[in-house]
């Protein structure tokens, strides 16, 4: 049986998966991305939202549920909580970035690289109270 008590081997196996597959995700997307610059295809970003990016993107949500399950074992926490608690968060995390990497593929494909505007992902305007250079005292 593989598992220990605490669950290394899970932690240890979990994390080189995301790993793996994060390294998958950033190469392919990375890929078709200069690919699309240079052709301008719309049938690349396409190709994109199907399971050239789903499956790396399963394997980091695996990798990231059993690291997160098995790090909540380590300590001591019940099974059935550690597992249910770990895919939840997994799975909403991984449908959010979903949804927004599909926006933003979409802009993409609608406007080119003008169109994505990205100072909108940032803070950019938005001003934090207390901090230096805030002039809404």
């Amino acid at each position: 049986m593989f598992y220990s008590d605490p669950p290394y081997v899970l932690i240890a196996a979990s994390l080189l998966t995301a790993a793996v597959c994060c390294y998958s995700f950033y190469k392919t997307l990375v890929g078709t991305l200069q690919d699309w610059s240079k052709r301008r295809s719309s049938r690349l970003l396409v190709l994109l939202q199907g399971s050239r990016l789903k499956v790396p993107l399963l394997g980091i949500t695996l990798g990231a549920t059993g690291f997160l399950s098995g790090s909540l074992l380590f300590f001591s926490m019940p099974p059935s909580f550690a597992y249910s608690f770990s895919a939840l968060i997994a799975g909403v995390s991984v449908t959010l970035v979903w949804i927004q990497l599909r926006t933003l593929l979409r802009r993409l494909e609608s406007g080119g690289v003008k169109a994505l505007k990205l100072e909108e992902l940032g803070l950019g305007e938005i001003p934090l109270p207390g901090f230096i250079g805030d002039d809404s005292n």
